[in-house]
C-alpha cells in the first residue's frame, strides 16, 4: 500500500517499518534494501496475477470457451484491480522488467499460449512459432498500458474488444 501511495522513489524502509509497527532493523532482517523489499512485492504480485490468469484460461480451454477473449478479458480485470500498483511497478521501478518473477511470467504465458494454440488446432499460420512467442508479450504490454494509462475518450471495454479482435485476426 505504501508503494502505491508514495511511489517508488519516495518509499523508504523507515516508512515500511513505521507502517508495520516494527523497528527498521526488523525490516532489514528480512529485506536488506528497498530494492529487495520492492522485488518481493513484484514477486508476490506477478505470482498472484499468473495464478488468476492460468486458472481462468485453463477453465476456458476445458469448457470450450473462447480462450483469446477469456485471456484478454481476464488480463484487463486482473490488472485493473491492481492499477495503481502496476502503474508504480511498471513505470517507476527501474528493475521491474529484469526481476526473475517477471522473466518467468513471460515463459509461463508463452507456455499457456502454446497450449491454447495446440488445442485450437491453429498450426498452419505463417510464422506460427514467432507469433506464439510474441503474442503474450504484445498482449501483456497492450493491456498494461491500456489499463494503467488509458487514452482519453476510449473506454476500457472498447480497448479490450479491439485487442481481442486484433489477436484473433493475427492467429486466424
Amino acid at each position: 500500500r505504501l508503494l502505491e501511495q508514495t511511489g517508488y522513489e519516495a518509499l523508504t524502509t523507515n516508512h515500511v517499518a513505521r507502517r508495520a509497527g516494527v523497528g527498521v532493523a526488523s525490516v532489514y532482517e528480512f529485506f536488506p534494501s528497498k530494492h529487495a523489499l520492492v522485488a518481493a512485492v513484484i514477486d508476490q504480485t506477478v505470482e498472484s496475477v499468473l495464478l488468476e490468469l492460468t486458472a481462468d484460461l485453463e477453465d476456458a480451454l476445458a469448457h470450450g470457451r473462447d480462450p483469446v477473449a477469456e485471456w484478454i478479458g481476464k488480463m484487463f480485470r486482473v490488472i485493473g484491480k491492481r492499477k495503481r500498483l502496476f502503474s508504480v511497478l511498471v513505470y517507476e521501478v527501474p528493475f521491474f522488467w529484469q526481476t526473475p518473477s517477471v522473466l518467468a511470467a513471460r515463459a509461463r504465458l508463452h507456455t499457456l499460449t502454446v497450449r491454447a494454440r495446440a488445442l485450437s488446432g491453429a498450426t498452419d499460420a505463417p510464422h506460427m512459432e514467432a507469433m506464439t512467442y510474441l503474442m503474450p508479450i504484445m498482449v501483456a504490454h497492450a493491456v498494461l498500458d491500456s489499463v494503467v494509462r488509458p487514452p482519453k475518450g476510449l473506454e476500457s471495454s472498447a480497448l479490450e474488444s479491439a485487442l481481442i479482435d486484433a489477436v484473433k485476426r493475427l492467429v486466424e
